[in-house]
């Protein structure tokens, strides 16, 4: 169903995510009324944040993130990854997009969307969704530190 919406389960592109998100708040209805049994639908954005600690643990100021990736492997991987989710959390569905190239502070970096019968497992495979993504998916990332003002 979600498929339907965005044209696959797990999309990587270098366009801002918000146009995947005011997809589904149109789709609502329709997801809805096809799918009588969602009683939980969970969403999380992964924002860029303005700060951060290098590998030294000293405080960095960021202006934003440059995201790399094996996009074949990396389409692979995340199909795999909500298809699991899919079975082990008994979803509905699940929908997960992922910026690649340059993501400026304050936007998204990653939204993942689950529907479940109940709550419980929407939460779960949201939290496992965005887990597995960081331990396993191949998308390598910079930070950009903030250039100083003179």
């Amino acid at each position: 169903m979600l498929n339907q919406i965005y044209g696959g389960n797990f999309i990587i592109t270098e366009e801002r995510i918000e146009k995947y998100t005011s997809r589904y708040a149109q789709a609502q209805d329709q997801v809805q009324t096809q799918t009588l049994g969602v009683g939980g639908v969970v969403t999380f954005a992964g924002i860029i944040r303005g700060r951060d600690s290098d590998e030294d643990g000293h405080n960095l100021l960021l202006s934003g993130i440059e995201y790399q990736c094996y996009r074949e492997l990396a389409q692979r991987e995340g199909d795999k990854i909500l298809s699991d989710a899919r079975e082990q959390f008994f979803l509905i569905d699940a929908f997960c997009v992922h910026r690649v190239g340059y993501v400026k502070v304050g936007e998204m970096a990653v939204w993942i969307l689950t529907l479940a019968e109940h709550r419980q497992a929407a939460f779960l495979a949201c939290e496992y969704i965005i887990e597995t993504i960081k331990k396993q998916l191949p998308i390598w990332k910079l930070k950009k530190k903030k250039e100083k003002k003179e």
